[in-house]
């Protein structure tokens, strides 16, 4: 569960981190076919298609000059897409290009309840899971 916090909190600081202070910025979860999709969609500053096949190599930034506005070494995707294939999911960046925003799509398998498990293995041993030091 922590592992896929992190998938969450690093889809949504870029989210907001991109996005100017009258933006959107949505969060869907959706079901179908035995798999969870999480969707994060902004009305930010868009990735260039030149650079969107490389959003989630490690240390890349559309934007990598002095001079830049935003802060960070560029894992936080490479993370997100490391962290989702070992869950046995993918991720996915989608934008219509520079200033038109940007849609992440997560896609994790669900569990099958059809299996005879035990069924303590599912229990949650920490009380509910907050998502602590956000701002929207």
């Amino acid at each position: 569960a922590a592992r896929l916090q992190q998938v969450v909190f690093n889809l949504l600081s870029n989210a907001i981190k991109y996005t100017a202070s009258r933006g959107d910025v949505v969060v869907r979860l959706e079901c179908a076919d035995g798999s969870a999709k999480l969707i994060v969609s902004d009305t930010g500053q868009g990735i260039g298609a030149s650079f969107l096949p490389h959003v989630f190599e490690r240390f890349r930034q559309a934007d990598s000059t002095t001079t830049r506005t935003h802060g960070g070494l560029g894992l936080g995707l490479a993370i997100v897409r490391h962290l989702v294939e070992l869950h046995g999911g993918t991720v996915r960046a989608y934008s219509p290009g520079e200033g038109r925003g940007s849609t992440f799509v997560v896609s994790l398998p669900l569990l099958s309840l059809q299996t005879e498990s035990d069924p303590d293995q599912y229990v949650q041993t920490e009380s509910a899971s907050r998502v602590s030091g956000m701002r929207a």
